[in-house]
């Protein structure tokens, strides 16, 4: 127990020695000038930081202010477009009435000769249907002196002729909306080829 105590006395009259105090007066100094450049830091990074953030926060709300503002224009276009749209719409629309009066105007008072021509190259279509893809002729024999029956293929002859009716009988309904009637261009049309007026 005694030399415990000394030592302790010893230690404590260390401390309070002068040059000891001064030592540890500097190391607190040196510790406080660091913790002072570390405040220092952090307050200069954090004004910086603020600065910084400010800058971007202004140019990100400007941004903002200029896509508020494409908006804005985006809906006066599409305002636009749709009434030049509809614009378009009506007048289309106008302009589908008049024809269609006109045609009507037309088709109530066109020749009666067109539609005596279609029914008359309808009847001759159905006719030259019926007639076949072939014909059977009387031809004379020289061999026996007599005659011989010859078969005959007419498809060429009749597709032609069929086509000529189809496209005669468009022709004839356009006709109906034309201002006169073409007797002259009637009668080409009737005239079917390859076929007699009878479907022969």
């Amino acid at each position: 127990m005694g030399t415990g105590n000394a030592a302790v006395k010893i230690f404590e009259k260390f401390r309070t020695h002068p040059a000891i105090q001064q030592i540890e007066a500097e190391a607190a100094a040196e510790i406080l000038k660091g913790r002072k450049e570390a405040a220092t830091r952090i307050a200069q990074a954090q004004k910086r930081a603020e600065k910084v953030v400010s800058d971007l926060r202004a140019k990100v709300d400007a941004v903002k202010d200029e896509i508020k503002a494409l908006g804005a224009a985006r809906k006066v276009l599409l305002r636009k477009l749709h009434d030049a749209e509809a614009a378009v719409w009506d007048e289309n629309a106008k302009i589908e009435r008049e024809i269609s009066a006109a045609k009507r105007e037309l088709l109530n008072c066109y020749d009666p000769a067109i539609d005596e021509a279609i029914s008359y190259i309808r009847e001759r279509r159905a006719i030259i249907e019926r007639s076949g893809f072939s014909s059977d002729t009387e031809m004379p024999d020289p061999r026996t002196g007599g005659t011989k029956k010859v078969t005959r293929s007419n498809y060429a002859e009749l597709i032609k002729a069929l086509e000529h009716c189809r496209n005669a009988v468009v022709e004839l309904e356009e006709m109906k909306l034309q201002p006169a009637v073409d007797l002259d261009r009637i009668g080409a049309l009737k005239a079917i080829p390859g076929y007699k007026n009878d479907g022969r």
